[in-house]
């Protein structure tokens, strides 16, 4: 059984109503414009709290407050090159991964409730399709200095390598599945929604969906 699968059973849904609208939206400022017209009818307060911790967690820079960053899209960004070394420094790579592991509140996940799970799972796959938007721009996937475009079909196809790259590839690499099972499962669902191609690729490198 999945994550997704696991979570269907648990004790509320944010796949439905304005939660729907919060986790479909990736602009952050829209994000918290939805946030703040819901919060006051929501009656669980510990999920709020939760969710509210993961915002600013994500958008918030404690070094600059003036501006808007996104943690998980960066760590989208920086896992497929972190998993490219993972032959190198092994102490250096685990320590980062660690990190990374410990800034997505998956060092116990075990310690989650249910309802903070499927929180990150929808909040993974909010990340994971802000990333992939970014695939189909210009520059992704070009190649000799950027002077090659890259088609459709090849922007497709690196999209899937770099999330299974970033989850499961990485997971593998390091032993961590169980860990890492949560972000794992959302992004290979995302990248499954957005395209086929990219799916068919995910697939062909992991071998075990």
């Amino acid at each position: 059984m999945t994550v997704k699968e696991e979570m269907l059973t648990g004790p509320a849904d944010l796949s439905a109503g304005l939660w729907a609208d919060y986790y479909a939206e990736t602009d952050p400022d829209e994000r918290w414009r939805i946030f703040c017209y819901f919060s006051g009818k929501e009656a669980d307060r510990g999920l709020l709290d939760f969710c509210k911790q993961i915002y600013k967690e994500r958008y918030h820079d404690p070094a600059h407050p003036d501006r808007t960053v996104d943690l998980y899209l960066w760590k989208c960004v920086y896992l497929p090159g972190l998993y490219k070394r993972k032959g190198f420094l092994r102490k250096a790579f685990l320590r980062e991964l660690e990190q990374t592991l410990k800034e997505l509140h998956l060092s116990d996940p075990e310690s989650l409730t249910e309802t903070e799970k499927q929180c990150l799972y929808l909040e993974f796959r909010n990340a994971a399709r802000r990333y992939l938007d970014t695939c189909r721009g210009d520059g992704y996937a070009n190649s000799f200095l950027g002077l090659k475009k890259a088609s459709m079909e090849q922007k497709y196809k690196k999209a899937g390598e770099d999330i299974w790259m970033m989850s499961a590839g990485l997971a593998r690499a390091v032993g961590e599945e169980a860990r890492m099972s949560l972000w794992c499962d959302a992004l290979y669902e995302e990248v499954c929604a957005f395209n086929r191609t990219a799916a068919e690729r995910y697939r062909e490198l992991d071998g075990t969906r």
